[in-house]
């Protein structure tokens, strides 16, 4: 927790030391596939990936980014049922590549949606208690720290989305203008 805490008060300040280099999604997507797997496997789920045919690359740290995949596919496998399927997902979006981590557990109801990447904030009654709910709050400022955004969708029952966009690189390596 200590750590998490330090890592978001950084990233809140500024001062997050990137290492920033041109990555097409597909490699950080499975770059990041051994420890996530883990993530699911531990939780008797399983992750399944998708990513679109020539999509364009993004200028991020991987580890950084590595680490918005991790929170997101563990909370994700966190509230799905044994034998279920978590989906990791990258898409054009725009001038934007949007990744997505789709689960079908309890949902988020809809007056908790607009507070899920507060810090500290936690669903009241969840079924089970994990973390201390900084995790979505750390996410959320590592892609803003990337310029991108990052999102919610989720209908009570069904599932969750949540997803992030990052900036598309255009081929000669430069961001895509919005």
């Amino acid at each position: 927790m200590i750590n998490d805490l330090l890592d978001l008060a950084r990233l809140e300040a500024g001062q997050n030391r990137q290492r920033l280099e041109v990555i097409s999604p597909q490699e950080l997507i499975a770059d990041a596939l051994p420890h996530l797997q883990a993530l699911v496997e531990a939780r008797d789920v399983r992750l399944a990936t998708e990513v679109a045919p020539e999509i364009a690359e993004v200028t991020v740290d991987p580890r950084q980014i590595n680490h918005v995949f991790s929170n997101l596919v563990s909370n994700a496998a966190k509230f799905s049922k044994t034998g279920e399927v978590v989906s990791l997902s990258a898409k054009a979006a725009g001038d934007r590549v949007r990744f997505s981590v789709i689960d079908h557990g309890p949902g988020v109801q809809p007056e908790y949606q607009s507070r899920i990447f507060e810090r500290f904030f936690r669903i009241p009654g969840a079924a089970e208690s994990y973390g201390v709910g900084l995790g979505l709050a750390i996410a959320k400022e590592i892609v803003i720290s990337h310029g991108g955004s990052i999102g919610l969708r989720s209908t009570p029952g069904v599932g969750s989305e949540f997803y992030f966009d990052l900036p598309a690189v255009k081929t000669n390596g430069d961001r895509v203008k919005t």
